[in-house]
């Protein structure tokens, strides 16, 4: 053999080798490519999680223990300025398995021959990251939602109305109480857990609980009444007491006001013995009272004068009341007005007030004067003059008053 000869079978020899080594690879990457058609692709991850080479098969198996891990992260939830921490299962938070699976079917099955040749004959695979969402189980998530409103809610504390050692009727502001809206976080919830890129720290939403307070806007003098007496004598202590039983007192709209429910019976504490009479000055608490109660424009549901004419206020404007052997003589009136009002009753030295306050609104621009007028010896015609911003609109005739004596 000639030396061309052996070379051209050298030649021979060696494509014979590496046509035989290249069907070798080939045929071995074929057989990884057809292996691969029943797993997840190469370098292929669910979020952060990787899942590259899961067989199909086990792909749920694999799944659930990333939803496991998943359900397990915290979140905060800030709830009232509060914060509070659950897991995502505490929310009924689930991975979207089927969704996700559909997901990745579809891209491999996008895949030609030559790019899984490519891929696996260079054994370079770019890195696939699918975004993963959840799904809600929101039977799950409103028992969560429900049992928190359960301790983060907070009623509402009512205003009051605090009178001052000035004699000023204030207005404590309520607390406003709080509502966590369980259906409307519902909706926030599910907003937040539409893609993995949730927000790990979410303020939920509440109403704000406000008290059907009333007494708010009670701060305006309504009317006022004094009369004076003798501060030397043991009589003042039943014009204290008569005072105090009543000071504070709220009549709301429509309600009537019995001096004697309040004041009475008029032999309990605070009241003492004058000229052999235990209570004996109240009536003078109840004419003042109803001084001050004409003057606020309120109503007069039942009144008698005294038998003798009282020194404290004119003629027609007494109020007597007085509880003997079961017999009740009672003072009452009602609140015709729009608007609560509240009665404050004090004594200073030897003068006694009441006054009346309510609403800036309460009187509609009216306002009130009372006029006593004498018929004959021992009789009183009481009138009651309204006006309206300045201009008198009406004169109302209160009655007569007969006394014995005078």
């Amino acid at each position: 053999m000639n030396k061309q000869k052996r070379m051209a079978a050298v030649f021979m020899g060696i494509s014979f080798i590496f046509f035989s080594l290249s069907l070798y690879i080939i045929y071995g990457i074929n057989i990884r490519i057809n292996a691969s058609k029943d797993k997840v692709e190469i370098n292929s991850f669910v979020g952060e999680y990787e899942i590259s080479n899961t067989d199909f098969n086990k792909f749920k198996e694999k799944m659930d223990s990333i939803e496991k891990d998943l359900r397990s992260k915290m979140i905060t939830l800030v709830i009232n300025n509060d914060e509070y921490k659950y897991t995502l299962g505490d929310l009924g938070i689930r991975l979207n398995q089927d969704e996700l699976l559909k997901e990745i079917s579809e891209y491999q099955d996008s895949l030609d021959y030559w790019t899984l040749y490519n891929n696996y004959s260079k054994n370079n695979f770019e890195k696939i990251i699918y975004d993963y969402d959840f799904v809600i189980d929101e039977d799950e998530l409103r028992e969560t939602l429900v049992n928190a409103k359960k301790n983060v809610d907070v009623k509402a504390v009512a205003g009051k109305l605090s009178m001052g050692n000035d004699r000023v009727l204030r207005y404590i502001n309520e607390k406003v109480g709080f509502s966590l809206n369980v259906d409307e976080n519902i909706q926030l919830i599910k907003e937040n857990f539409k893609t993995m890129n949730y927000n790990e720290n979410l303020t939920l939403v509440g109403d704000p609980v406000y008290t059907t307070d009333k007494m708010k806007n009670m701060t305006t003098k309504i009317s006022s009444f004094t009369t004076t007496f003798d501060d030397t004598v043991s009589r003042k202590f039943n014009l204290i007491a008569g005072a105090k039983y009543i000071d504070g007192v709220i009549l709301l709209p429509g309600e009537v006001f019995s001096f004697y429910n309040h004041a009475g019976p008029f032999n309990k504490e605070g009241y003492t013995y004058y000229l052999g009479v235990i209570g004996n000055g109240v009536c003078q608490v109840a004419s003042t009272l109803y001084n001050a109660q004409l003057l606020a424009g309120l109503e007069t549901v039942l009144r008698y004068n005294h038998g003798v004419k009282s020194v404290y206020v004119p003629g027609g404007f007494d109020a007597t009341v007085a509880s003997t052997k079961g017999v009740i003589t009672d003072y009452k009136f009602r609140n015709n007005l729009k608007y609560p009002v509240y009665i404050s009753a004090f004594v200073d030295g030897g003068k006694l007030t009441v006054e009346m306050w309510s609403s800036d609104n309460a009187l509609d621009g009216k306002t009130y004067e009372t006029e006593s007028v004498k018929l004959g010896y021992g009789s009183y015609r009481a009138l009651r003059h309204v006006y309206k911003d300045g201009k008198k609109i009406e004169t109302q005739d209160l009655g007569i008053s007969y006394y014995f004596s005078e």
